[in-house]
């Protein structure tokens, strides 16, 4: 009869070998009872192998995270900034609009506007509630002129453009929107760092006049280490509004009022990129004074920034790059 242990016979040639000294059979050896440190194999080769997936997922983890964010709305922020090409100076009164997919006209505020009009400072700020991604376009109408840019979102951005008679299309030239735009290089600015939403709300602070300081600017001075007997909105303010605004996000400053303590913070970067901190000379190369903000954006002659101190206020200008002593980001 068979062995129900081996389905051999019993008494066979061979079947000794599988019987020990007492005439116990030994146990078999069988591939599909193989164990390895008393766990089966295919659980060893199940675990290794999730564990390479999971080592892979890790590593792609920042991929898989835009991937399963593209799929749901993000509030975001659109910076747009519109100066001229001629003077370097903001342009009010600017017409935005921003179109997704389709030619649909987004609402850009809390009131459902799909149009909204850039401010003195030639800035407006729309709110926006979409899904992330390629495919928008943001449409600038001034004086019946158009300007028509795609861009891609992707968080809190911001779009810089230059207005010009020559370069702007007249509004019965209007092109037509594109469904699904590739973003050109350079239009548009990104992901902004999350100072600069700090450094946005702060624009229109102004020194007072007279005796009276702004309290505002006093706390951006407190923010360094200047004793307080040396702090007045008259005090030169422009490297402790950079210091406050990068305090708000959590990062360490210079904590000095001195211009060119910027230049040795950080890290440097290059090409510069909205949000950097750049740092300019203000008598001369050599003069220990200088003058520092964050970068907006540039011009093949200008460094456009938003600062303190400018025009006694925080307001966004634009320096000559010949002033331009460097550029540097958070470590």
């Amino acid at each position: 009869m068979a062995d129900p242990q081996t389905d051999r016979p019993t008494g066979v040639a061979g079947d000794a070998s599988l019987t020990g000294a007492s005439g116990e059979k030994a146990p078999k050896t069988s591939w599909f009872k193989l164990t390895v440190d008393s766990k089966p194999w295919w659980a060893i080769i199940v675990a290794a192998a999730l564990g390479a997936f999971g080592s892979e997922a890790i590593k792609n983890s920042p991929a898989i995270y835009s991937w399963g964010r593209s799929f749901f709305p993000i509030e975001t922020s659109q910076f747009l900034y519109v100066s001229s090409k001629e003077t370097k100076g903001p342009v009010k009164g600017v017409i935005v609009q921003i179109f997704g997919p389709g030619e649909l006209a987004l609402p850009l505020n809390s009131a459902g506007d799909t149009k909204i009009q850039t401010s003195a400072r030639g800035l407006a700020d729309a709110q926006i509630h979409v899904r992330p991604g390629p495919g928008y376009v943001a449409v600038f109408k001034y004086n019946n002129l158009v300007k028509t840019l795609p861009f891609e979102v992707k968080g809190d951005a911001q779009l810089q453009v230059e207005f010009s008679p020559t370069d702007w299309a007249s509004e019965d030239e209007r092109p037509v929107v594109p469904v699904n735009p590739n973003p050109p290089v350079g239009d548009a600015a990104g992901d902004l760092p999350p100072w600069m939403k700090f450094a946005y709300a702060e624009l229109g602070q102004t020194e007072f006049q007279g005796t009276e300081s702004n309290q505002r600017i006093l706390e951006y001075l407190r923010s360094t280490n200047l004793p307080n007997s040396a702090i007045s909105d008259e005090t030169d303010w422009s490297s402790a509004f950079v210091n406050w605004v990068v305090r708000q996000v959590g990062y360490s400053g210079t904590n000095s009022a001195v211009n060119r303590s910027w230049l040795t913070w950080g890290k440097p970067i290059y090409p510069i990129q909205p949000g950097c901190v750049a740092v300019f000379w203000r008598i001369s190369p050599t003069d220990p004074t200088g003058h520092t903000g964050f970068v907006v954006g540039e011009t093949d002659t200008t460094i456009t920034i938003i600062g303190g101190n400018q025009h006694n206020s925080v307001s966004i200008v634009s320096v000559p790059k010949a002033r331009f002593l460097g550029c540097r980001w958070p470590a």
